[in-house]
């Protein structure tokens, strides 16, 4: 009975180098992004402002802009209401297309790591993704920017043949991937001019014109798809000035005058946070120029792919139409690992050996890290567990009292969990003679207790608010978990008046949020 042909030794290598090795690195970078989806942490303040936005808005009315100074691309948000839709609001579903666009980035940065790397060394790129600990983290948040580095990658993983040989197929997938994914990400456009590029020059290198046509008609129908989309929708984002302002706070545009020192300071702050290379930055900033060239020597479009992103993203942040800062700029980070193991394709073993050595130093602080989240899993503001404790111990005549700034994320739950927010309580912009007792006199009106829920709140304002809950009231219980406080109180029977010219309490009726 014949038993097929038989695999020698040297193909079971290759398997083992090129399938097995990566699918466990792979596997383990799964385990470790099912491990925070499974915690099920709350969501925090900018989750919850963009889940108010989605949860009460139908499909159409997500074209429009988002309240509460959001924005996410419509594909994005179209996806996220589907995925409540199908599986109830919860933290599951509102983190599901996240995840799997998590899982997404580990398997493209492997399509793209067996076209540049030799076979030995697939799985160093897809292993350093697995542990990268922005990737891990925005798996399981619910907001776009995981669906940013899919789409880089993702986009990457199809470019890549192409560089070698353009196929009606080939440009087709391309093509429709890319006309979709800019209505999934908004900085997809930058990598899909990128990635069209590096087709034509690898096309002009072969002197192919019909190639080089052929990828630029390509590259101008995603560009038709995105500009649909921009002037569409994606146009109104720019008209919040806050949201803009808030960017800038963060470093996210250059000031005036200040440009090139702007520019080497965004690099430095994107190779620490979000691509996680650990210090010193100058080893990572060698091995990235490295893997350049070490891939400019075999291929030289490929470096076109990997560098002139971040070129057009940096160029964009200056013409103060996209930041790069932190989060935003996600799609970087696979290509940035991968960038770097370039040596690791060198024709000298003593170059890949320096490249191993040195990635093994720039990337311990992730690895470690990863491993320490699966014992203590990342949590930032537990106010669902705040709120629960809090209904569970209501009694007839207790109000409950949130802090104004972080209402949004108090009352997405406190809706959510059938929990009524009686006012809320912020400190007044400007200094007044003012009491706390008549500030806070209405909250006991009626003689039961008061509960305060905090979230979202900086550490001077969260001490001054306890202390002066404290002067005219007595705590009697509370619950504290991680970002979240709620502490009942009840009122002493006689407070003297204490008139002092500060930020008076400001005890208002609780706004309804903007949807």
């Amino acid at each position: 009975m014949s038993r097929g042909p038989r695999v020698g030794w040297l193909g079971r290598r290759d398997r083992l180098w090129t399938v097995y090795l990566p699918l466990v690195a792979a596997g383990a970078g799964t385990a470790l992004r099912l491990s925070a989806y499974l915690h099920r942490r709350s969501l925090w303040f900018d989750e919850a402002m963009v889940a108010q936005n989605i949860a009460h808005r139908s499909y159409r009315g997500l074209t429009h802009p988002l309240a509460l100074h959001q924005g996410a691309p419509v594909g994005w948000l179209w996806a996220q209401r589907t995925s409540i839709l199908a599986f109830g609001e919860n933290e599951y579903a509102w983190r599901l297309f996240p995840l799997l666009c998590g899982i997404g980035v580990l398997l493209a940065t492997w399509a793209v790591a067996r076209r540049l790397l030799p076979k030995p060394f697939v799985f160093v790129p897809v292993a350093l993704a697995a542990v990268n600990t922005a990737l891990i983290d925005y798996s399981n948040e619910a907001k776009q920017y995981e669906t940013d580095a899919f789409a880089a990658v993702g986009l990457l993983a199809l470019t890549l043949p192409l560089l070698d040989r353009v196929t009606p197929r080939r440009l087709a997938v391309w093509t429709a991937a890319g006309a979709v994914a800019v209505w999934f990400s908004h900085p997809a456009v930058f990598f899909a001019g990128a990635y069209t590029l590096a087709v034509v020059v690898a096309a002009l290198l072969r002197r192919n014109v019909r190639d080089a046509v052929l990828g630029a008609a390509a590259g101008a129908a995603v560009a038709a798809s995105f500009a649909v989309g921009y002037l569409l929708i994606v146009r109104h984002t720019n008209d919040d000035p806050v949201l803009f302002q808030y960017w800038r706070n963060a470093h996210g545009f250059p000031l005036a005058g200040q440009r090139r020192q702007w520019v080497g300071d965004a690099l430095r702050g994107f190779l620490h946070t979000p691509a996680g290379l650990s210090p010193p930055l100058w080893l990572a900033v060698l091995l990235l120029a490295a893997g350049l060239v070490t891939y400019a020597v075999r291929r030289p479009a490929v470096p076109v792919a990997l560098a002139v992103p971040a070129v057009l993203l940096v160029a964009a942040a200056v013409a103060q139409r996209y930041p790069f800062a932190g989060r935003l700029t996600m799609g970087l980070v696979p290509l940035a690992l991968v960038t770097a193991c370039g040596l690791l394709a060198a024709r000298w073993r003593l170059a890949r050996v320096v490249g191993l050595a040195a990635l093994l130093v720039v990337a311990r602080a992730p690895a470690d890290l990863a491993v320490e989240r699966v014992e203590h899993p990342r949590e930032m503001q537990e106010v669902r567990q705040a709120l629960q404790y809090v209904r569970a111990h209501l009694q007839p005549g207790d109000k409950v009292v949130a802090t104004g700034h972080g209402y949004a994320v108090t009352a997405y739950y406190a809706g959510l969990l059938h929990v009524p927010i009686d006012a809320t309580v912020e400190h007044s912009p400007e200094a007044a003679d003012c009491d706390d007792r008549d500030d806070l006199a209405p909250a006991f009106d009626g003689g039961g207790r008061v509960w305060l829920v905090i979230a979202q709140i900086a550490p001077a304002q969260f001490y001054d608010l306890l202390a002066r809950f404290g002067e005219v009231a007595e705590r009697v219980d509370a619950d504290t978990p991680t970002g979240a406080w709620a502490y009942a109180y009840t009122a002493r029977p006689a407070v003297p008046a204490d008139v002092r010219h500060r930020q008076c309490l400001l005890l208002e009726t609780p706004p309804p949020l903007a949807r």
